[in-house]
């Protein structure tokens, strides 16, 4: 409510049947909040939810979609904008990530809510950054299930933002089409997992992201546990034994005592008043008859996986090693996982600082990018 109407707006009621009239378009974000809650739909696509966390999607792109977005922020004059593929999102500005997780979330919804029009110019008030004064939120459709999104001012019009949009993307549209097709896998195809792996959760603790995929791997002609049931399972696993056992006092995935109470339905109240952050673990598990659970943390990032009941329990701490390293050694597909201030190399004055970025954006991507202050070109080719 306090984004589409703001904090004032409801605490003074001055005029009710305005504010009834306003408040309708918060129907369609509601559903999508309750949606998370239903994990029996195997055709929700909102089940994976997960709370303080924001849900992103690993394809090999993110870098290309990186460059065009922070040219788009630009022309658009915003510091605040993302581009979103089926929800998730794909990249992002630094500001956008220093949003909290929770106007995150909301911004997402907003997005992804039918509406008669494609492309969407909103008035909202975030409701830690800014709850009495609106930001203009817009959202432009580039693709079927690809949006771009940013928080401006008054300027430019929503006709200019539509052709910015049209000019700094369509040289990177095959890659956005390419994008489309990681979900719901959520992490590239040509990464091979083991065959008794049924799912994945990967979160980076100190940037409170994730990444969730149901689908790691098609099984053809066998029988396995329900897309939405593996991600019920995962969700269960990483409240009960990630968060008891496996953060740190620095982490983002602490939860305050409001997020508590949403989580008592899969936590005990014994389990939530254990997780204090005194220690921390390096691994969990569980083992039952159907299924196997092994999470393992390295530095910040947390991968939870979710075997079948055949693979052998010595195996499981060996197979999520492997695949935790296998998902975060490459940096061009693994991009979303790491705040670049390397972007900012179209936009900084200093002549040194430019040159530093250029080399550690090298370092990191793989790509020699040559940024122009003025025009904000980037030229870049594979070493």
């Amino acid at each position: 409510m306090v984004l589409i109407v703001g904090l004032d707006e409801i605490r003074s009621q001055r005029n009710i049947e305005r504010l009834k009239r306003e408040l309708r378009l918060c129907y369609t974000m509601i559903d999508r909040l309750l949606d998370c809650l239903d994990c029996s739909d195997s055709n929700n696509k909102h089940t994976s939810d997960l709370v303080q966390l924001v849900e992103c999607v690993l394809c090999p792109e993110n870098h290309l979609i990186e460059v065009a977005l922070n040219t788009y922020s630009e022309c658009v004059d915003s510091m605040f904008s993302c581009v979103l593929i089926h929800g998730r999102i794909a990249a992002a500005t630094e500001s956008w990530w220093n949003l909290s997780s929770d106007e995150l979330k909301l911004l997402t919804l907003l997005a992804s809510a039918e509406s008669v029009s494609a492309n969407k110019d909103i008035p909202v008030f975030l409701p830690q950054k800014s709850p009495n004064a609106a930001f203009r939120f817009v959202a432009i459709a580039l693709i079927s299930d690809v949006q771009v999104c940013c928080l401006c001012g008054p300027t430019p019009s929503l006709e200019e933002i539509e052709f910015f949009s049209t000019q700094c993307f369509k040289s990177i549209m095959e890659n956005l089409g390419s994008a489309v097709h990681c979900y719901p896998r959520n992490f590239p195809t040509t990464m091979q997992m083991d065959t008794g792996i049924l799912g994945l959760l990967l979160v980076n603790a100190k940037s409170g992201k994730y990444m969730i995929s149901r689908s790691p791997q098609q099984l053809f002609g066998k029988r396995t546990t329900s897309g939405s049931h593996r991600l019920d399972i995962l969700r269960s696993f990483y409240y009960q034994a990630v968060l008891n056992y496996l953060v740190t006092k620095g982490d983002k995935l602490i939860l305050d005592t409001n997020d508590r109470q949403i989580c008592d339905a899969v936590v005990s109240k014994q389990e939530s008043e254990k997780t204090t952050c005194n220690y921390s673990g390096k691994e969990a598990y569980w083992c039952s008859e159907y299924h196997k659970c092994h999470a393992v943390r390295m530095n910040e990032n947390i991968l939870c996986v979710l075997y079948n009941s055949s693979i052998p329990t010595h195996a499981v701490r060996l197979v999520t090693q492997k695949t935790l390293k296998m998902l975060t050694s490459d940096k061009q597909k693994c991009i979303y996982m790491y705040t670049l201030d390397s972007w900012k190399i179209g936009i900084s004055q200093n002549q040194d600082i430019r040159i530093e970025a250029i080399r550690r954006l090298r370092d990191w991507c793989g790509l020699w990018c040559v940024g122009q202050t003025l025009n904000r070109f980037v030229k870049y080719e594979t070493t």
